[in-house]
């Protein structure tokens, strides 16, 4: 019997080291909105793996004051985008979220504004044994949009 527990718990205990959490509360890149358009930023996260970010500005019929970017993020398996709108440097919306997991699944998924200078996406992303909580979060500084 105590060779049972002893080997459950090693389990369990493997378990929990194998769930991991990727934070977002670091600034990952700084796009100015006063320039404008396409700018990607790259890094390698805690688990080795090459994530980056384009942030783009969209071209389409709006007004000035009032303008879209496009926010992509990808991972290590997966990849996700989504836009915001932003006028007078406040987020005034997020919406058309497209979350792809290239390997593995996400098992869940969603796209917040959550004030009027911070949108977030966050989901979770397993592969094999493994789950790590992944996001890509964007808030407004002044007239830089911080994306992580």
């Amino acid at each position: 019997m105590k060779k049972i527990l002893l080997s459950l718990l090693g389990v369990v205990f493997f378990l929990a080291l194998s769930v991991s959490s990727v934070q977002a509360s670091e600034v990952f890149g700084t796009y100015d909105l006063t320039v404008g358009g396409e700018q990607t930023y790259s890094e390698i996260d805690e688990n080795g793996d090459l994530s980056s970010i384009t942030v783009a500005e969209d071209q389409g019929l709006l007004r000035l004051a009032n303008k879209a970017y496009t926010i992509s993020k990808s991972g290590s398996g997966w990849h996700v985008s989504y836009k915001i709108g932003v006028s007078n440097n406040n987020i005034t919306n997020a919406y058309g979220l497209n979350a792809v997991a290239t390997r593995g699944s996400f098992t869940s998924s969603s796209l917040h504004k959550i004030s009027n200078k911070k949108a977030q996406w966050s989901g979770r992303y397993k592969s094999g044994l493994f789950a790590n909580n992944v996001s890509c979060t964007a808030t407004i500084s002044g007239k830089n949009l911080n994306v992580g």
